[in-house]
């Protein structure tokens, strides 16, 4: 499974490498990153169609706010291409279904290989992940421990374990009630 998907990535590597090379003989990229990104998109879709429309339909559907099933075809374009940009697609679409926890994951990925990308991905699109994922962590629910009754509850339950306790050790006879117990005991 792991070698199949570094011989996927690998390939994919070459065949953007191959596009950029034809590309710049032919003069048809525009040096602004934005411009040759889609022009490796459109050749690398051409290579894989089935990529092309789960992309597509993953757009669509987030058109239309069905967040599962752009999810569900967004993850299917990513692993026919493991593009960086699918990532943050996907962490949108986590975020978008309320599971902040995998959003932040994928955010933090696309983050991550965005900084060692064979793609070029602009800043813009990395300075959206990182305001995304301040906002999907600012959305978490606190802690327990963080929440505003947390502190007074352990202090009740403190205050009344004490007084159990205190209540326990007031009524235990002392050594001579227990002496003089013992010895009516005895008698009968």
């Amino acid at each position: 499974m792991m070698i199949s998907h570094h011989v996927k990535s690998l390939t994919i590597l070459l065949s953007i490498i191959s596009i950029n090379a034809h590309a710049e003989q032919s003069g048809q990229v525009a040096s602004d990153e934005g411009n040759r990104k889609r022009y490796y998109l459109y050749h690398v879709s051409r290579k894989w169609p089935d990529y092309d429309r789960h992309y597509n339909e993953a757009s669509m559907a987030r058109a239309n706010r069905d967040c599962a099933r752009a999810l569900e075809q967004q993850k299917a374009a990513y692993a026919i291409i493991p593009i960086e940009e699918n990532l943050y697609n996907i962490a949108r679409d986590y975020h978008c279904l309320g599971r902040l926890t995998e959003a932040i994951n994928y955010y933090e990925r696309f983050i991550e290989l965005s900084k060692t990308s064979s793609v070029i991905i602009d800043n813009e699109a990395v300075s959206r992940a990182v305001f995304w994922k301040q906002k999907a962590l600012s959305e978490l629910p606190l802690p327990i421990y963080k929440r505003k009754w947390f502190v007074p509850a352990i202090g009740g339950i403190v205050a009344t374990g004490v007084s159990i306790a205190v209540g326990i050790v007031a009524t235990q006879p002392t050594p001579t009630e227990q002496a003089v117990f013992r010895q009516v005991a005895l008698r009968f």
